[in-house]
C-alpha cells in the first residue's frame, strides 16, 4: 500500500498506467505514475485557468474542466478575474511526464456560487461535455483539440413555483466570497444535470 499527496483532488481518472489528478484549490491536474501501485510518483503537473475540477483522458489528450476563479483573483467582485475561471483546458498528454496545452476554453460570463459547484467533462469523441451544477452542459467539438468549437449549451429552466426549483441564497455564508451568477435566480434557476 502507498499514499502520494496531490492537493485536494476533486476527481480523478487513471489512463495507460498514469493517475490524473484535478486539485481544486491548486487549480492543476497532478499527474502520477501508478504503474507500479506499490512506489507511485508524481511526473507532471499541469496548471489550469481556473480551479481544478472535473478530468478526463482520452487517446492521450486531457481535458481538465474548471470553475470559480482565474489565478491570482482576490476574493471581491470588484477584481475581473473573480468568477471568471470557469471553461475547460486541454493538453496533450502522449507522454504524461512532458503535457504540452493544447487550448483553453474560458466561459465568457461571470459564475461563482460556493456549494454546491461541481463542473465535470465526459468526452465522446469527437464531443467534450462540460457539465456544470447551475449551467446545464456545454458540448464541444474537440475533433481539434487545439481549436474545440462550442455546438451547443444543453440547459434546464426552472421557474420560482416549478417542483425542482429552490431559492439560491445570495449572501456569502462566511462573508469573503460573494456569488455572482450570470442570470437572476429570483427569476430562473437552471437544474443540475
Amino acid at each position: 500500500m502507498a499514499n502520494l499527496r496531490v492537493g485536494e483532488a476533486q476527481s480523478c481518472e487513471v489512463a495507460d498506467g498514469f493517475l490524473y489528478a484535478g486539485a481544486w484549490e491548486e487549480r492543476r491536474v497532478a499527474i502520477c505514475d501508478v504503474r507500479n501501485p506499490a512506489l507511485p510518483r508524481q511526473v507532471a503537473t499541469v496548471r489550469l485557468g481556473g480551479r481544478g475540477d472535473g478530468v478526463s483522458v482520452r487517446n492521450g489528450i486531457l481535458y481538465a474542466a474548471t470553475g470559480h476563479h482565474q489565478p491570482g483573483s482576490s476574493l471581491g467582485l470588484d477584481d475581473p478575474r473573480y468568477g471568471t475561471g470557469n471553461g475547460m483546458d486541454i493538453f496533450d498528454v502522449s507522454d504524461p511526464a512532458h503535457p504540452r496545452q493544447l487550448s483553453r476554453i474560458q466561459l465568457d460570463w461571470r459564475f461563482y456560487y460556493g456549494w454546491p459547484d461541481t463542473w465535470r467533462v465526459k468526452v465522446a469523441y469527437p464531443c467534450a461535455y462540460l457539465c456544470h451544477t447551475y449551467n446545464g452542459v456545454f458540448v464541444f467539438d474537440v475533433s481539434d483539440p487545439c481549436a474545440p468549437q462550442e455546438v451547443a449549451q444543453i440547459r434546464v429552466p426552472l421557474y420560482p413555483g416549478d417542483p425542482c426549483y429552490r431559492e439560491l441564497g445570495m449572501a456569502s455564508k462566511n462573508g469573503v466570497r460573494p456569488p455572482i451568477l450570470p442570470f437572476d435566480p429570483k427569476e430562473i434557476l437552471y437544474g443540475p444535470l
